[in-house]
């Protein structure tokens, strides 16, 4: 089923008012970068292939993953979950993109295609 664009314009918009700082959630959100480590350039003199490391900025929310996700989900008790404002950011999460010490384990997208859920295990 398509998402209407109106829908997701108007869940954007009230997600961003909510991630604003001046709000309730300004405790909640922070900056973060992504770092994409993939296969770069292949040198033929070398033969060597040298990784290339792609950055993505934005913000997200700090939220807790529930007790029911916790019994059914490969989640371990150090895991953190995040929340991405999609239209705030350019990063669509991948499996073992970077966040500081921590490495994406999942992504969610939700079905407006307005926000990332992603879970993140320490390195």
């Amino acid at each position: 089923m398509a998402v209407k664009t109106g829908s997701r314009d108007r869940v954007q918009s009230l997600l961003g008012r909510a991630f604003d700082r001046s709000n309730l959630l300004q405790d909640a959100v922070e900056d973060f970068v992504a770092i994409r480590t993939t296969n770069g350039t292949y040198d033929p003199v070398t033969g060597n292939v040298s990784p290339s490391n792609e950055e993505f900025t934005g913000r997200w929310a700090r939220t807790s993953f529930s007790l029911k996700d916790r019994e059914t989900l490969d989640i371990q008790g150090t895991d953190i979950k995040r929340v991405i404002l999609q239209n705030e950011s350019d990063w669509h999460p991948r499996i073992n993109d970077r966040v500081g010490s921590y490495r994406v384990i999942q992504a969610w997208q939700d079905g407006f295609k307005a926000s990332w859920t992603v879970q993140l295990r320490e390195n």
